[in-house]
């Protein structure tokens, strides 16, 4: 006798999931009887409820084995149970039912077809309706929309105007979601017109009976970016009598916010939170203005939102975290975006880091030169699942680089490389600036020849700046002249920076001819003169001890709305008393208290 409920009784693929339909197979066949088909049926519905293709499709196999052929609704199970990662084994078993004489059903057609929608499988769903075509079946509504789901995934909005007309063609009526996938692929691919006669269409045959069929026209506004009309069906909704619910709003605040109108979604917010609306704000509604504000540089507003989520007794989820610890990292608030990653991770649950989230944490965790913490992180993402990407790499890097942690570095790159990404500006920038901070001016200088030959592209000018630093620190300014003109040979635009650098360099060996010439040739090509500029010039002048042309600078930078800094004032001075003018250091010394540099 079986330990175990027969299989037989259908109700074992509710009441005991898929583990225990697999565990009474096997204890049917340890026991010596004979598995039939409703048996092994049972069991690959019970895979496909939860998608355990990997468990469904050797089932398959052993009723063959077993002398149990597989009936057309097996098979449509086992297709069933496939992800949109599996797309070409669920194809592969559609072709399986027909090689062993069984005819797909508009279940199974409807299966495959929504495994391919959601696989962005375009060309698979239009062989699968041509088929049904061809075998007498004439494709419904929801096939349909699930080829046009396809097509609004991989972005083919060609395909979809073909998949419309011959819609039309066939004498169905789009449906509204029809509209919604046809009008967000023509948004998408940048045929806004189309896009828009499109959705006046949709407007004028669709049904607006309930609050269903209003919300997902206002969907298909938001999707096509037309919030006019979105808030027109709005509305026309209140004014035939039928309450919006927290989906509506939803939906209205996502159409401001796709088009910018960061105002009218958070008036939206404001009167649902304040009781004016029967619908009450939900995480997504928060998560959605926040975005909106985000987008629209509002960082200060994101973490006011995300306050008045939490006091509002709503749970933040993971969209809305991300939105606030990004919104932190932009404005230079590290510690507290890391506060939030840790709060994140603390709640648990479902408020799993995604890779964004995580990337984000990293690159704070380089701003405060964390590199335990940024390199723990990039673990932690592994562990939990998450694949960091090249971003997350580069940013443990300069988390490592910014700390001086040189051998902490080549071990990320290395790890890095065996992930199977190779360095790219952002990488070689970091591994410049590691070698600039350690004197190695020479490496800094071979990675520069080494970008042009490794496929990362050519050199932009972080790169170049920063070997023209690493350079500037050892005071090689032969070396960071040719950088310059190499820079420029290339079609890189030198900047403030690349001059600075540069101006250091000549600073160092007390270059001041090329310094000035340096200046001139700023002023010539418009680049902005800074303070430093005019600080690594004065220098310059001070190590050749040419006192009256540092004098001269400072009236220079003075004139040119550039206020010296105390440390030009104390080169120039220094420079005075080196040339016995003690008398033009100490007026020096008076001017530069009267400007309140003490």
């Amino acid at each position: 006798m079986l330990s175990r409920p027969p299989l037989a009784d259908c109700r074992v693929n509710k009441r005991w999931g898929w583990r225990r339909a697999m565990a009474l197979v096997e204890d049917m066949e340890a026991a010596g009887v004979a598995a039939r088909l409703e048996h092994f049926r049972s069991a690959v519905v019970a895979c496909s409820k939860t998608k355990q293709w990997r468990h469904a499709l050797p089932l398959l196999a052993r009723m063959r084995a077993a002398g149990a052929v597989p009936d057309v609704q097996t098979m449509t199970a086992a297709i069933s149970s496939c992800p949109p990662q599996q797309a070409d084994d669920a194809l592969s078993l559609m072709q399986e039912m027909r090689s062993e004489g069984l005819a797909p059903n508009e279940v199974t057609y409807n299966v495959v077809l929504s495994i391919c929608a959601q696989a962005g499988r375009w060309a698979s769903t239009a062989t699968l309706l041509e088929e049904m075509r061809s075998e007498g079946h004439q494709p419904t509504p929801y096939q349909y929309n699930c080829a046009f789901a396809a097509c609004e995934r991989s972005q083919r909005w060609r395909e979809a105007v073909a998949l419309y007309r011959r819609m039309r063609a066939d004498g169905l009526r789009p449906t509204a979601l029809s509209y919604t996938h046809l009008v967000s692929v023509l948004e998408r691919g940048k045929r806004r017109k189309q896009a828009v006669a499109v959705l006046e269409e949709m407007l004028a045959e669709s049904p607006r009976e309930s609050v269903v069929n209003f919300n997902i026209l206002m969907n298909a506004c938001a999707k096509a970016r037309h919030w006019v009309h979105a808030a027109a069906l709005f509305a026309e909704m209140r004014a035939a009598g039928i309450a919006p619910d927290v989906v509506s709003y939803n939906t209205l605040i996502n159409a401001y916010a796709r088009c910018g109108r960061v105002a009218e979604a958070e008036d939206a917010l404001h009167e649902m939170a304040g009781g004016a609306a029967l619908a009450a704000p939900d995480v997504v509604t928060y998560g959605t203005v926040m975005q909106a504000c985000a987008a629209s540089g509002q960082g200060q507003r994101v973490l006011d939102l995300f306050e008045e989520m939490v006091a509002a007794g709503v749970k933040p989820n993971v969209m809305a975290y991300r939105g606030c610890i990004i919104a932190c990292e932009q404005r230079g608030r590290w510690e507290e975006a890391l506060a939030l990653f840790d709060r994140m991770c603390a709640e648990g649950g479902a408020l799993e880091p995604d890779r964004v989230t995580y990337n984000s944490a990293i690159a704070c965790c380089a701003h405060l030169r964390l590199w335990r913490r940024g390199v723990a992180l990039l673990d932690d993402m592994r562990q939990r699942g998450v694949t960091p990407d090249q971003y997350s790499y580069n940013s443990a890097v300069a988390a490592c680089v910014k700390a001086r942690q040189t051998q902490q570095m080549a071990a990320v790159l290395a790890r890095m490389r065996e992930a199977g990404f190779s360095p790219d500006l952002v990488t070689y920038s970091n591994l410049i600036q590691c070698f600039g901070d350690a004197r190695l001016w020479g490496r800094a200088v071979q990675l520069i020849e080494e970008i042009k030959t490794a496929g990362a592209g050519m050199p932009d000018a972080v790169c170049y700046n920063g070997a023209i630093n690493a350079c500037a620190k050892c005071g090689e300014w032969e070396h960071a002249e040719q950088l310059v003109e190499d820079m420029i040979a290339c079609g890189v635009e030198p900047d403030t920076i690349t001059y600075n650098s540069l101006l250091n360099a000549y600073a160092k060996k007390g270059e001041w001819a090329k310094a000035l010439t340096a200046l001139e040739t700023m002023r010539e090509r418009g680049i902005t003169q800074s303070a430093m500029t005019f600080g690594a010039a004065i220098q310059a002048c001070e190590r050749a001890r040419e006192w009256e042309r540092a004098v001269a600078l400072l009236s220079k930078a003075t004139a040119a709305g550039v206020p010296p800094t105390t440390f030009a004032y104390n080169f120039a001075m220094s420079a005075c008393v080196h040339a016995g003018r003690l008398d033009r250091a100490l007026e020096l010394l008076e001017e530069m208290k009267g400007k309140v540099y003490m």
